[in-house]
């Protein structure tokens, strides 16, 4: 009978040490998981930074991009008057050039004439 009990006992530790090798193994495994998943967060805050940035570059990018059209739109508006003035300056030299042709062509007109009756 003691015999037994003390088998029993022994077999009472063995499992129990089976089973307290089983939890710090399932213990040391779930600490690697956890180290795993930490890293794995770490690593994502990291891209998530990196993404951040690389969106404020961008939209810096398309601010710029938005003024350059803007001041571009305006500059074009300006070069369009001046084109237009220019045109204006233009068409006012040519009418205003014939005039002057025609005038001469009158008074060299006037000037033959004038020479014809003489003679």
């Amino acid at each position: 009978s003691y015999q037994r009990q003390l088998s029993s006992l022994k077999e009472d530790i063995a499992d129990r040490e089976r089973q307290l090798r089983s939890q710090e193994q399932k213990y040391q495994e779930e600490q690697q998981k956890q180290s795993r998943l930490k890293n794995l967060l770490e690593d994502e805050q990291m891209n998530k930074e990196v993404i951040s940035k690389k969106l404020k570059e961008l939209e810096y990018q398309l601010e710029l991009k938005a003024r350059a059209r803007q001041e571009t739109r305006g500059i074009e508006e300006i070069a369009n008057k001046e084109l237009a003035n220019i045109n204006a300056l233009r068409v006012a030299f040519v009418d205003d050039l014939q005039s002057r042709i025609k005038q001469t062509n009158s008074q060299i007109s006037e000037d033959d004439s004038s020479t014809i009756e003489r003679q």
